[in-house]
């Protein structure tokens, strides 16, 4: 089973999800359904408009066995992904935060494909203690690894407090310096 790392881009698709593929998929079933009881179509295209129609329910059927698995305030951050709407308004910032990132953890391993279901999220102060103890154990100094990556002391400082996570470019090359495996890293 793989990892999906919770990143900004993901948190996108969800967003997009909720705003635009949902209610694309309502019109396009309802414009099917027409197409179909109104007989405005040809023969050729009769098999095209009914595999649309067939396509946008399945998606809305997946939607609503969602939903059916969320709470009242979970669905709330459905209809409202980025920010709190009047019925969780009451809410603390942290608090929607803390909510969104279930909901969006539920819908990762709901609609994302199955090979990478499995959603981690990174523990800074671990991938840290790892780094600084990989180098230690290679026996490099804080500046040979800096001049070999190309960045400054301040930058491995903070990887290895846990105060910030590295680029993937950076955590890489830090691995393959390490000869350690990316997810005993994190």
């Amino acid at each position: 089973m793989g990892n999906i790392f919770l990143k900004r881009r993901s948190l996108y698709m969800f967003y997009y999800w909720c705003n635009r593929t949902l209610p694309e998929a309502e019109f396009r079933y309802q414009m099917a359904d027409a197409a179909l009881k109104n007989n405005v179509i040809a023969d050729e295209d009769l098999t095209k408009i009914e595999k649309e129609k067939n396509d946008a329910f399945k998606e809305l059927l997946a939607y609503k066995s969602f939903l059916a698995e969320l709470t009242d305030v979970e669905k709330e951050i459905v209809y409202s992904p980025k920010e709190p709407n009047n019925a969780i308004a009451g809410i603390r910032k942290e608090q929607f935060e803390e909510i969104r990132l279930e909901v969006f953890k539920k819908w990762c391993a709901k609609f994302l494909p199955s090979n990478i279901v499995y959603i981690r999220e990174i523990d800074r102060k671990k991938m840290g203690s790892s780094l600084k103890e990989a180098r230690h154990r290679k026996g490099y100094s804080a500046i040979e690894v800096c001049k070999y990556l190309g960045i400054s002391t301040g930058a491995l400082r903070n990887y290895e407090n846990g105060t910030r996570i590295p680029s993937l470019k950076v955590f890489v090359a830090l691995c393959d310096l390490y000869e350690k495996n990316l997810l005993e890293m994190t």
